[in-house]
């Protein structure tokens, strides 16, 4: 990608506050910070793992829908139709797509950290453009609220506020672009994932699985919580501190703090999974986490109380990084495969994002319900570095093996 193309292309971001709608000029702090979320959240999905639990992803979706029982006339659609040791060149093409002509960003109150509301687009995959035809991505104001106010504190008070705020939102938007790739396989904003890709024992309805929990396990290891500090002072702007839980939502379910020095690598675009928790620590239950006065922040952020914090201004930056600390942006190390220059696409309007979008889906949030314990069993693939095959090749590379599905070797 050449120094002039902007990392994430054709990126619009608006601001919603109550009826009123805010197309954020590229200067300002809330577009850099959200377009900082999506390029590191796409690079994420671009190295060979990443590609490769997109692929698992995909290739789950297409066999559950297949296997169906019934008529044709009522299965699960899909538009799929090449054969799935192919998977590795539409998730490239998906990939390109969506970082040439990101879906329209609205920064509001939604369900979670963020929402992908998909779209019904067309028949075929090769038509794809993600833009407007992926439909548009949600994400929560007051967290890029809370981020913005991060990077107005000295570091005695911030701390590392700012770093965990943004690798939390990167797993986040990363798991709502495993929601688009479901709409470009299927070519519709419903039916949903189907039931039986889902990472149990989170709910799943008699109709609809949860493609984004499916690829966290997979890929990340577990899911990532966010839990507060009761002395944190931040207070209800705080981000808390992150947790991978290898089962949810149960309350008996056992989670570790990860890893600062993780973080901050996954921060550089240094990525390596499952992610990695801190050595010294000590398994804990949500149980117990609640016992000692922590919450789930998603439900602060929620909370009346939080209703009384007052809005943060968003001032343009001093320039690109505005101190190494709270940098809003740090690019891999290395040129990601996949990455390119902006192109043609959608382009949006002050007056918001219109079209037919159902589909909503959202990460984050609390939970309830009850089931069964988490099991990490099937294949997998193996190996370490490698990097990515040409296309219609596949992946090689580190990560962990999927679970109950046939699928082909993407090496």
């Amino acid at each position: 990608m050449s120094a002039s193309s902007p990392a994430v292309g054709n990126l619009e971001v608006t601001l919603v506050e109550g009826r009123e709608e805010e197309l954020l000029p590229t200067t300002s702090t809330r577009y850099r910070i959200t377009e900082a979320i999506i390029d590191l959240a796409l690079a994420l999905l671009e190295t060979p793992e990443g590609k490769q639990g997109l692929a698992d992803v995909a290739t789950a979706i297409i066999q559950e829908r297949d296997n169906t029982p019934g008529s044709l006339r009522r299965r699960p659609p899909h538009i799929y139709r090449d054969s799935v040791e192919n998977m590795p060149f539409w998730i490239d093409r998906f990939l390109r797509c969506m970082r040439r002509n990101f879906p329209p960003v609205f920064i509001k109150p939604t369900d979670g950290e963020a929402a992908a509301v998909k779209r019904t687009w067309g028949k075929s995959m090769e038509d794809y453009q993600a833009g407007g035809d992926a439909g548009h991505l949600e994400i929560r104001d007051s967290i890029i609220s809370n981020m913005v106010y991060a990077r107005q504190q000295t570091p005695d008070v911030a701390g590392d506020s700012y770093s965990h705020y943004k690798f939390q939102m990167v797993v986040s938007v990363a798991h709502e672009i495993v929601h688009f790739l479901t709409g470009f396989i299927t070519g519709t904003a419903v039916p949903h994932t189907p039931p039986g890709v889902i990472a149990q024992p989170f709910p799943v309805s008699q109709n609809n699985g949860e493609a984004g929990r499916y690829w966290e396990r997979e890929l990340l290891g577990g899911f990532l919580e966010m839990w507060s500090v009761p002395d944190d002072p931040l207070e209800l702007r705080q981000p808390g501190e992150p947790f991978l839980f290898l089962s949810g939502p149960l309350q008996d379910s056992t989670g570790m703090e990860v890893s600062l020095s993780y973080i901050h690598e996954f921060l550089e675009g240094r990525f390596s999974f499952p992610i990695r928790t801190t050595r010294t620590a000590r398994p804990i239950k949500r149980s117990q986490l609640k016992r000692a006065g922590r919450l789930e922040t998603s439900t602060i952020r929620g909370g009346p109380k939080f209703r009384k914090v007052g809005r943060v201004d968003s001032p343009a930056p001093r320039g690109p990084e505005d101190g190494p600390e709270l940098r809003f942006r740090s690019l891999p190390a290395a040129p990601v495969s996949g990455y390119s220059g902006s192109g043609g696409g959608y382009s949006g309007s002050r007056g918001g994002y219109s079209g037919s979008a159902s589909g909503y889906s959202s990460s984050g949030g609390g939970y309830g319900g009850s089931g069964g314990g988490y099991s990490n069993s099937g294949g997998g693939y193996s190996g370490s570095g490698g990097g990515y095959g040409s296309s219609r090749g596949g992946y090689s590379g580190s990560g962990n093996g999927g679970g109950g599905y046939s699928r082909p070797s993407y090496r």
